[in-house]
């Protein structure tokens, strides 16, 4: 299967599954309050957005089991609350496809999370955490759509604290549509226990320019894909309750 660069593949997920900010302001007493600046043009062209805003954001270096940070949302101050989620089976392998073969590679650590805003009903966050910096894929509790990613993925000398944060119905009428043909009706909503959720486990292989795009690197690759599979699954729980799992 051939996959997209990310942040490509992640507006393509919104095109697909869904539709001036303020300075921002202190969150509380103790906190710092997010820097923020308008999205220049030539770095919303990059992103595939037609607005957004430049936020510094402070993310924890490292593999936490669970972090909270700081962003700017429609110019009000929000706070995510995220935990360690795992999209990779118990039974997960990696494998390199080289000269001589396949091989089985180490396991990397998982960098995958998931979470909510803080207090606000119904919000669910899908994020990456890698290096000090964060990729998001947040939705509200009225169902609106917010990206979070980090500037250095399209300018490699940017800070590593410089974020570029912007709505879903901002993101540009890219070349992407679903790959369902004919579809006609939308999808009936299942009835009955809400616990019920299928299991769709995921074999998926990244092409040479993937890899290339990560920098010629197995775990940044891996890290890419696990990063919209696990954007991917908060639509599909909700929608159709299927659960996605890479095996």
């Amino acid at each position: 299967m051939q996959l997209l660069p990310t942040r490509t593949l992640l507006s393509a997920l919104l095109a697909v599954a869904y539709g001036t900010l303020l300075p921002a302001q202190q969150t509380t007493p103790t906190t710092p309050p997010v820097k923020v600046a308008l999205a220049p043009p030539t770095l919303l062209t990059l992103f595939d957005a037609m607005a957004g805003t430049v936020q510094q954001l402070q993310v924890p270096n490292g593999n936490a089991g669970a972090a909270i940070i700081d962003v700017v949302l429609a110019g009000v101050p929000e706070r995510l609350e995220l935990h360690s989620f795992d999209v990779r089976a118990p039974a997960f392998q990696l494998w390199e496809r080289g000269p001589t073969g396949l091989v089985l590679l180490p396991t990397p650590p998982c960098v995958t999370y998931r979470g909510a805003v803080q207090g606000e009903v119904g919000s669910e966050v899908a994020a990456t955490l890698i290096g000090g910096s964060l990729t998001a894929f947040v939705r509200r509790g009225t169902g609106e759509l917010w990206l979070v990613q980090p500037v250095r993925d399209v300018v490699p000398t940017a800070g590593i604290t410089a974020h570029i944060v912007f709505r879903g119905v901002d993101s540009a009428n890219i070349n992407a549509h679903c790959g369902v043909p004919g579809l006609q009706q939308g999808v009936v909503p299942m009835v009955g226990n809400e616990d019920a959720v299928y299991v769709c486990q995921l074999a998926i292989e990244a092409d040479n320019p993937l890899y290339v795009l990560n920098g010629s690197n197995i775990t940044n690759t891996q890290n890419d894909v696990t990063g919209i599979v696990n954007a991917m699954d908060v639509i599909y729980r909700r929608d159709v309750q299927v659960a996605l799992t890479v095996s």
